[in-house]
């Protein structure tokens, strides 16, 4: 375990929509230009600024009822409302970025992109990846991380966030869905298992995560997690109060 800190917090499971009044709420279809990318599920979207999203790899049935998994990237602008495929630009050693779907991705900074893990396809475990790439979509180019640590196995369905110069990884379906919180260093890149002040975190997969701050927010997901919290608590944070006894 590390002694980097991580927060549990499950006291929005009693959050209620009423706390924050009614508002008026509207479907309008987004008039877009350029080439759409093919319909999928299981990718990523991740928020680049405040225009711009960039969406990774991902999957679709076909006829046979057999996945088909992409390994491309598209960036919308809602300036313009405009499309544009990337032209994806191979790692120099590892080659192209192996297409596939359930990985989780989170803006690192500037126009970088960190992804892990997913699944190739396959039953079961057969296909799942627990790698880390990075895309640099002002250069379209991708790069594998040779990682070191305590590597988090094999999962597709997952979320992450990053924050505080580490990218944080839970949940999602592994062999033995395990309820650890993993943290890449993304200087060192070295992973280490976090040591989470609170109750366990729950064991969940294909949840639904919104990154703020200083903290990951989780809700639902099979089975299902309810809300919660996980926050990253500063070094300074951490002096004054040491995790003596985690969870």
């Amino acid at each position: 375990m590390t002694g980097f800190p991580i927060d549990y917090d499950p006291s929005l499971a009693n959050f209620d929509v009423g706390d924050i009044g009614l508002c008026a709420k509207s479907w309008a279809e987004v008039k877009v230009s350029g080439k759409s990318p093919r319909g999928r599920a299981s990718h990523t979207a991740t928020a680049l600024d405040c225009f711009r999203f960039v969406v990774i790899a991902g999957g679709a049935c076909s006829p046979s009822g057999l996945w088909v998994h992409f390994g491309d990237a598209h960036v919308f602008d809602a300036r313009g409302g405009a499309w544009q495929e990337l032209a994806l630009q191979a790692d120099a050693e590892h080659g192209s970025f192996p297409p596939r779907r359930g990985h989780v991705a989170s803006h690192l900074h500037s126009e970088l992109v960190l992804v892990f893990g997913g699944t190739a396809g396959g039953v079961g475990l057969e296909g799942m990846l627990n790698d880390s790439w990075v895309l640099d979509v002002a250069t379209s180019a991708w790069q594998k991380l040779e990682t070191s640590g305590s590597t988090p196995a094999p999962r597709r369905g997952a979320v992450s966030c990053c924050s505080r110069g580490f990218f944080l990884v839970v949940g999602g379906y592994t062999e033995t869905l395990d309820r650890d919180v993993y943290l890449l260093d993304t200087a060192t890149k070295v992973w280490t298992t976090a040591t989470t002040r609170g109750d366990p975190v729950p064991i969940f997969a294909l949840a639904g995560s919104a990154a703020g701050g200083s903290s990951l927010y989780v809700f639902g997901g099979s089975p299902n997690a309810g809300f919660f919290r996980l926050r990253m608590r500063s070094e300074t944070e951490a002096r004054k109060a040491p995790l003596s006894n985690p969870a």
